[in-house]
């Protein structure tokens, strides 16, 4: 069992972590797509409203790679809820 503050610096680092992803993504389109001239862009995404995802994109592809996501952000919050759950102490 994790303690609290074991917890508090894994999700800081996981922010950390995120937030390096989407500086290094955007580095990569920037600098990848500049030198060729013409390029194909198909974006989608994902809108969590509680459990339930709402997913979009432009193209079949970016819709299956979102559903994808959006199926494992399910079982991530589904796991979430039931941990965060053994967590509470009822008062006697």
């Amino acid at each position: 069992m994790m303690t609290d503050e074991a917890l508090v610096i894994a999700g800081f680092a996981l922010i950390m972590l995120g937030v390096l992803l989407i500086f290094v993504g955007f580095l990569h389109m920037a600098f990848s797509h500049s030198a060729k001239g013409q390029s194909n862009v198909e974006a989608g995404g994902v809108i969590m409203i509680g459990p339930i995802p709402i997913a979009f994109g432009t193209s079949s592809k970016a819709l299956l790679y979102s559903m994808i996501l959006a199926v494992i952000l399910i079982i991530i919050s589904v796991i979430l809820i039931l941990y965060s759950k053994s967590l509470i102490v009822y008062p006697r």
